[in-house]
């Protein structure tokens, strides 16, 4: 009877066993193996979205550089425009000599000039010199003229290269002579390379006529 009885218990512990085996295979083991794939499905996406902000914080500073690139291309344009563009010449011309405090009489194209390049820096400073120098003064019994030596040019093989032609033209103004030195200084500093190569000055006081010879430049 005993015998029989351990014999009954084992049976039941072994089906036991078996339940649980079958329960670990059948049940346990797909929940893990499921659990092991959503952890590795969650560092795949973890991993794509960071990626996907890596790209777009790349799209961010690229539309920022491109940005960029167009501001600066803005002020090449302006500074060399792309052929002789008169009338924009004219009105840029005319701001200059306006805010100067000076009146604009005439503006004369003359044609394109020699292909050369230069800096409006070293033109008005030496055309400045050569104002200065000519005995030119505010007092009303003062006539005097004052003429500057033409700036001389770099040589044409370096604009060839770089594509950049001049073109030449010609100002005539009326004002003072305090004036015309701040319409030199604007001239200086203006966006668009310009250089002054001579300068006719005549009359007295506030009343000067101011010749000048100019050349600006743009691309070819």
């Amino acid at each position: 009877m005993n015998l029989k009885m351990k014999e009954n218990s084992s049976t039941v512990v072994l089906l036991c066993l078996l339940v649980i085996a079958a329960l670990i295979y059948f049940v346990f083991r797909p929940l893990v193996t499921g659990l092991n794939s959503a952890n590795v499905d969650l560092k795949t996406s973890k991993s794509e979205l960071e990626q996907k902000e890596e790209k777009l914080e790349n799209l961010q500073n690229l539309k920022s550089k491109i940005a960029s690139y167009r501001e600066t291309l803005s002020v090449m344009q302006k500074a060399l425009p792309k052929g002789e563009d008169l009338p924009s010449l004219l009105v840029s011309t005319e701001s200059l000599v306006g805010s100067s405090g000076l009146g604009l009489s005439s503006f004369s194209p003359s044609g394109v000039g020699e292909k050369s390049t230069g800096t409006s820096a070293t033109s008005a400073s030496t055309s400045t010199s050569a104002a200065s120098s000519s005995g030119v003064t505010t007092g009303e019994e003062t006539t005097s003229n004052a003429v500057s030596e033409p700036t001389s040019a770099v040589s044409s093989k370096v604009t060839e290269q770089t594509g950049v032609a001049s073109s030449a033209f010609s100002l005539s103004l009326t004002g003072g002579y305090a004036a015309f030195l701040i319409f030199m200084d604007n001239v200086n500093k203006n966006i668009r390379p310009t250089v002054i190569n001579s300068i006719d000055i005549g009359g007295t006081g506030d009343n000067l006529n101011i010749n000048l010879q100019l050349s600006t430049y743009y691309q070819k």
